[in-house]
């Protein structure tokens, strides 16, 4: 923030000056603003698992991945990357042509995508659960179940899904998000009927997000739907269902940020910009408050149904309560 210690007052008022939006470190609180509570909400971080932020169209979406240099084994991911990418590209080959597994192929295709980007932007939070979505295919063509999926894969397409998913696992455990998201799993302790009422649960909250056409891209309402649908799925259900625990746990933390006023912390640089008499500045701020107010009503609107996940979730969502009360506070129900 170096350069916006010497504002004028209107400046301040123009881009911080309403309950929302909490002033960057440097900056004074204004004599003349509301006293802040002392009783302030503290919607904490996000936990590993799939995270999200807010993107360049001031919409919440997937986040982009950590510098790969953070605990990541590079030479490991590099060697396998190659190979990994072959095989994904083999795998959606082999069902092209094929309607009856559509939804198959275009989990190929998806795989695949992420895999193609430079190695520096792969997400592994989503590699990870498309790569769960993959190996659920397996396990069920390897039972021939025909209950859920309806599959009878050829021997070449089954031959190719083993292959991408075989290699898929330990390029996932050279990365740190892999390897710290198997280790929470491991320690995962909810019971298939605790998942099944929470499965439920979120299958009601991601309809709402998949709404949400002003609060979330596309992908982040398809991801979301996605995990809940996993959840509990496969010869892995306590990764399945922690992937859709933290995947519903992350979003709702970032939409509590976002409607408290936090997020500048998702958009660097943003709040110097929005500080400017500019049209691009004063753009910037508005588009950043019209998504802050945007994820307030998204909260307040689904206010009982946020209440009821939480109890579900316990301590893991134990602040929302208190969050949409403060939103509540303010004039928002």
């Amino acid at each position: 923030m170096s350069g916006a210690l010497d504002l004028e007052q209107d400046q301040l008022d123009l881009a911080f000056g309403d309950w929302r939006t909490r002033l960057p470190e440097g900056l004074q609180r204004p004599e003349h603003w509301e006293k802040e509570s002392e009783d302030e909400v503290s919607v904490p971080k996000q936990k590993e698992g799939p995270q999200f932020s807010v993107g360049a169209g001031r919409l919440i979406e997937l986040a982009a991945p950590d510098p790969l240099d953070l605990g990541n084994d590079r030479q490991r991911l590099e060697d396998l990357l190659p190979e990994l990418r072959q095989l994904a590209k083999d795998l959606a080959d082999s069902l092209r042509g094929r309607n009856a597994y559509v939804e198959l192929l275009a989990l190929a295709e998806s795989y695949s995508a992420e895999l193609d980007r430079p190695m520096e932007e792969i997400r592994f939070h989503v590699l990870a659960f498309r790569g769960m979505r993959l190996q659920n295919w397996l396990e069920a063509a390897k039972r021939n179940e025909v209950t859920r999926l309806d599959l009878q894969l050829e021997d070449r397409q089954a031959e190719a899904l083993n292959s991408a998913v075989g290699l898929g696992g330990p390029f996932l455990l050279a990365s740190a998000e892999g390897r710290e998201f198997l280790e929470a799993a491991s320690l995962y302790s909810r019971t298939s009927e605790e998942d099944a009422e929470y499965k439920e649960l979120g299958r009601e909250l991601a309809e709402q997000v998949g709404s949400s056409t002003d609060l979330v891209t596309v992908e982040t309402a398809e991801f979301v739907a996605g995990v809940n649908e996993e959840m509990g799925e496969g010869p892995h259900p306590e990764r399945t269902g922690l992937m859709a625990r933290r995947t519903f746990q992350n979003f709702l933390s970032t939409a509590g940020l976002v409607a408290v006023g936090t997020i500048s912390m998702f958009v660097p640089g943003i709040p110097g910009d929005a500080l400017k008499k500019s049209k691009t500045g004063q753009k910037a701020s508005e588009e950043l408050t019209n998504l802050t107010d945007t994820a307030r009503r998204f909260l307040l609107g689904n206010e009982g149904l946020l209440r009821r996940i939480a109890a579900k979730a316990g301590d893991a969502l134990g602040w929302l309560p208190s969050v949409i009360d403060k939103l509540k506070g303010k004039g928002g129900g």
